[in-house]
């Protein structure tokens, strides 16, 4: 009996040290994902700290030229003389961005990309161009290849578990670290 008991104390010790190894692991991957997010919250942060200045100079030269809101920004807008056959205007402002891209053979700069989204009768200004890749980068849609030159992310050129988040095909088989 006393060695039954030692050989059970053994293998429920074995359990436990994997239990501990699996919590470890499981652990360093929510403090890399806290991280991660965090970072994502400061880059959050600091790009709603620059519109906000954006705004801010935009009411100060409208308060320094005299200019009220009202005259500024029109409630009703003006009839546009562009016609939409091609379905730009009807698009977000993320989905013309994404779109300009993976119509795109070549890298583009925010500055390109606002260039053509004009050629195509819209109004999109580069800081909330800027905003937009910055939003798809993040979902794997677009990606930098070189600074300040955007390309359109094809499902097929990510890993597979990042090309199904995307909107891919599902990976074959899913391995879970243990």
């Amino acid at each position: 009996m006393g060695l039954g008991c030692s050989m059970l104390v053994s293998v429920n010790d074995l359990g436990l040290v994997e239990a501990l190894h699996r919590a470890q692991a499981e652990l360093e991957r929510l403090r890399e994902r806290h991280a991660q997010l965090q970072a994502e919250l400061a880059e959050t942060a600091q790009e709603g700290a620059r519109l906000g200045a954006m705004v801010k100079s935009l009411q100060d030269a409208r308060a320094f030229f005299g200019v009220s809101p009202e005259e500024a920004s029109p409630l009703e807008p003006e009839e546009s003389s562009v016609v939409d056959e091609e379905g730009w205007l009807s698009l977000g402002r993320g989905e013309a961005v994404e779109r300009v891209l993976r119509e795109s053979s070549v890298a583009m700069s925010p500055k390109e990309i606002v260039e053509y989204l004009r050629s195509k009768g819209r109004d999109d200004e580069a800081p909330v161009v800027s905003a937009s890749l910055s939003h798809l980068a993040r979902r794997n849609k677009v990606f930098s290849s070189q600074r300040g030159q955007w390309r359109h992310q094809e499902p097929s050129d990510l890993p597979q578990e990042l090309a199904f988040m995307s909107g891919g095909n599902p990976p074959e088989e899913v391995h879970v670290a243990s």
